[in-house]
C-alpha cells in the first residue's frame, strides 16, 4: 500500500510516497517509491491543489472535503440580452415596432417576442416551441405566450420591407446616400423535418450546413463595406444560388435612391448571365475566380507585379 509521508530532517522536511510491504521473512518495511522534494518548494496554494487532484483522482468529491453545501439551481442569460436590445435601439427599431403594434391593436409586447426569437436564433437556434420554453433564462426578457411568437412573426414578414429600410437609413442622411460596395452572399437555412410541400419555400436542395435530406430555404443577404445590412432576399430551398443573383440586386438603385455600386461575391454567383445583368442594372463588380482558370492573356498581366502599386492610407487616430 502506497502512502505520502512526510520526513523531518536537518536540512528540511521532505514529501515522499512511500510503499509498505512485507519481505520474504513476514517483517513489514517500507520503501520510497517518488521524492517530491522539500515542503518549502511548494506554496500552501500549490500543496492544497496537488492534495485536491489526488483527492479527485481517488473518486472523492471536493465538496465534501471543502465542506460546500450549495448547489447550481439555474444558469441565466444576460449579455445577449443587453448587447442585442443595444443594437435594436441603435437601428431605431423599437420606435418601428411600435407603430406597428398600435396600428394593429397588439395585446402583447410585439417589440419583447421578436427580441426573444432574435436572441434564440443567435444563440441556440431552435423551433419557435422551443423559443417559448427556453425564454425564462433571458435576464430582461418579459414573458411571452407562444402564440404571440407565431403573430409576431406574421407581423415582421409583413413589415420586412419597411424594417430593411430602417436599418439601410439608420446613420444616412441626405448627403450620405451613396452606396459604393455591396457585399452579396447566400446561405442556407435547415429545419428538422424532411416533409416537402410543393411550390412551398421549404424544399430540399443543396445544404451549406451539409444537412443532407433535410427541408431548408436560401437566405441572400446584401452589406455595405461598414457590415452594415442594406437588404435580404428569402428563396426556395432548391433554388441554386447562381439563379438569386438577378433577383437580390434588380432595383437596387431605385429602391434604395444610392448612387454607384460594385457588386463583391464569391465564384459561385460567377456567369455570363449574372455578369449581363450587373453591367445592365449600370454596376461595376468584383467576382473571384480561380486564377488556374483563366485565359494565359488575362494571367499575365494579373501576375506582373509591375501592374500593381502600392497606397499608403494614414489615419490620424488623435483627438483635435
Amino acid at each position: 500500500m502506497a502512502f505520502l509521508r512526510v520526513e523531518n530532517k536537518k536540512s528540511g522536511s521532505y514529501i515522499r510516497i512511500v510503499e509498505s510491504y512485507r519481505d520474504g521473512d513476514g517483517h513489514s518495511r517500507h520503501r520510497i517509491l517518488y521524492n517530491l522534494g522539500k515542503v518549502s518548494d511548494y506554496t500552501p496554494e500549490q500543496l492544497q491543489r496537488i492534495g485536491s487532484r489526488l483527492y479527485e483522482l481517488g473518486g472523492g468529491d471536493l465538496k465534501d472535503l471543502l465542506g460546500i453545501t450549495t448547489t447550481e439551481k439555474a444558469r441565466f442569460n444576460y449579455g445577449f440580452y443587453q448587447v442585442y436590445a443595444g443594437a435594436l435601439a441603435h437601428y431605431g427599431l423599437p420606435r418601428i415596432f411600435s407603430r406597428i403594434a398600435g396600428k394593429h391593436k397588439l395585446q402583447f409586447d410585439f417589440q419583447n417576442a421578436t427580441l426573444l426569437m432574435i436572441l434564440e436564433r443567435l444563440q441556440d437556434p431552435c423551433s419557435k416551441r422551443s423559443t417559448y420554453f427556453n425564454q425564462s433564462e433571458y435576464l430582461g426578457i418579459k414573458p411571452v405566450g407562444l402564440q404571440h411568437l407565431y403573430r409576431a412573426l406574421d407581423k415582421l414578414a409583413d413589415y420586412n420591407q419597411l424594417i430593411q429600410k430602417q436599418i439601410f437609413q439608420t446613420g444616412r442622411d441626405l448627403f450620405n446616400q451613396r452606396l459604393d460596395v455591396v457585399f452579396y452572399d447566400v446561405t442556407t437555412l435547415y429545419f428538422d423535418s424532411t416533409v416537402e410541400i410543393e411550390e412551398k419555400l421549404r424544399q430540399k436542395g443543396f445544404s451549406k450546413d451539409g444537412k443532407v435530406g433535410k427541408t431548408q430555404i436560401l437566405f441572400c443577404m446584401l452589406i455595405d463595406r461598414d457590415k452594415q445590412p442594406i437588404g435580404y432576399k428569402v428563396f426556395k430551398g432548391d433554388t441554386f444560388e447562381g439563379h438569386t443573383f438577378e433577383h437580390a440586386i434588380k432595383g437596387l438603385k431605385d429602391e434604395y435612391q444610392i448612387d454607384k455600386v460594385i457588386v463583391v461575391a464569391d465564384r459561385g454567383m460567377l456567369s455570363a448571365a449574372n455578369l449581363e445583368t450587373t453591367v445592365n442594372n449600370g454596376y461595376e463588380f468584383i467576382v473571384g475566380e480561380r486564377l488556374r482558370k483563366l485565359p494565359r492573356e488575362v494571367q499575365e498581366p494579373l501576375l506582373d507585379i509591375n501592374n500593381y502599386k502600392a497606397t499608403w492610407v494614414y489615419e490620424n487616430s488623435e483627438e483635435e
